[in-house]
């Protein structure tokens, strides 16, 4: 999230390697890092098909520093949430295993945890701590976004380049639109209602976030107006 001069990796022998930052997801909150080392230890991970709602899940993380890595215990709660891109979990997540893994009892990993969330900025995800609600990428998700991040695409957030008329709360009608903007390209006029996006039914402005908010600019979106 930060934009650090100098990163560095700690080997689980102790010893540190400067690591080079590849390129970023700024949606999914998923970092590419690439460090000049050799026999690495790699984690087994937890096959899709095992992981289950309702089985255990173990979030660990090195937020604090120190020899031993924190942990948190919970659930698996959900599957396939924020658009399909995250497990949901009840282990306490938080800045302090944020990029940790979240593993099942065996230690295969399930997923990577992350501040999913609204709201851009280091303070992504700060309205779910302690809500028991919280996210971690799954490897099917990681293998299609580290593909784009090997190449040195970075994602970024998309816009639509809108602004709704605040007087009328049961609809998204267009109050405004930015030229340039995807909305001005798009053919949109000020005064359309928009009744659907990305396939889901939208009668407010929340509804309207929730199916837009995890798509990265770049991408094709239906909009219905």
């Amino acid at each position: 999230v930060r934009d650090p001069a100098l990163i560095s990796v700690t080997r689980a022998d102790g010893r540190m390697v400067a690591a080079d930052l590849g390129a970023r997801d700024q949606v999914r909150k998923i970092a590419l890092l690439k460090v000049d080392a050799t026999n690495l230890t790699v984690p087994q991970w937890a096959q899709e098909g095992d992981v289950r709602v309702g089985q255990w899940a173990i979030a660990l993380g090195w937020g604090l520093g120190g020899t031993e890595p924190s942990m948190s215990v919970g659930i698996i709660s959900a599957k396939n949430r924020m658009h399909r891109n995250a497990i949901q979990t009840d282990a306490k997540l938080s800045p302090i295993n944020f990029g940790g893994p979240l593993c099942d009892i065996q230690g295969r990993v399930v997923g990577i945890t992350v501040p999913m969330a609204q709201r851009p900025g280091e303070l992504a995800g700060v309205e779910m701590y302690d809500s028991g609600v919280g996210f971690a990428v799954p490897k099917h998700r990681l293998d299609a976004i580290v593909g784009e991040l090997k190449t040195g695409r970075s994602f970024h957030r998309g816009w639509l380049g809108i602004a709704m008329n605040p007087r009328v709360t049961d609809a998204v009608v267009i109050l405004n639109i930015a030229d340039p903007s995807p909305s001005r390209e798009s053919g949109m006029q000020i005064g359309d209602k928009i009744v659907k996006a990305d396939g889901s039914p939208v009668k407010h402005f929340g509804q309207l976030m929730q199916a837009l908010y995890m798509i990265p600019a770049g991408e094709t979106v239906e909009i219905e107006v």
